[in-house]
């Protein structure tokens, strides 16, 4: 099925570039492609497609993983985007696998992004960290489920 919503598009106020659509996708349970094609003050057509995939409601995700800034020098902040509410874990590892760091577990209420601060970058015993790579592991529970990722980092003073 193909539905024109040209109709839906609102200008964003003060702006005659851009704005928003709306579309009801209520009960879709199938993958829906939306096709953009736009013209700029030249009247050349510019297109996109848009595939968009239903997830579970109570799927557990993790995405959008990572470190910033790395490298780091002092302190650095662990980014993460869940899909449900779930707790979460952050350990760091040498490349040996010896686990030098481990942040308190926290429970997050809601699906969202999130960030959890290495404020001063030291081991669990407080010492500085040699310049080198170092691994994360990110790891989010709920209902039952686990999921979690690895990334790496770099320390340079």
């Amino acid at each position: 099925d193909v539905t024109d919503i040209t109709n839906r598009f609102i200008y964003d106020p003060n702006s005659i570039q851009t704005g928003t659509i709306q579309p009801n996708l209520d009960g879709f349970s199938e993958t829906i492609n939306i096709h953009i094609k736009a013209w700029n003050s030249a009247n050349k057509p510019s297109e996109k497609d848009i595939y968009l995939n239903q997830a579970e409601n109570n799927s557990l995700r993790l995405f959008q993983v990572m470190n910033y800034p790395n490298p780091f020098k002092t302190s650095t902040q662990f980014v993460f985007e869940i899909s449900t509410p779930a707790e979460v874990s952050i350990d760091v590892y040498t490349l040996s696998g010896r686990k030098i760091k481990s942040f308190e577990k926290k429970t997050f209420q809601t699906a969202g992004y999130y960030t959890v601060n290495w404020e001063d970058g030291r081991d669990s015993f407080g010492g500085e960290l040699a310049n080198g790579v170092y691994l994360y592991r990110v790891k989010a529970d709920a209902n039952g489920s686990s999921v979690s990722t690895i990334g790496r980092m770099a320390k340079f003073r």
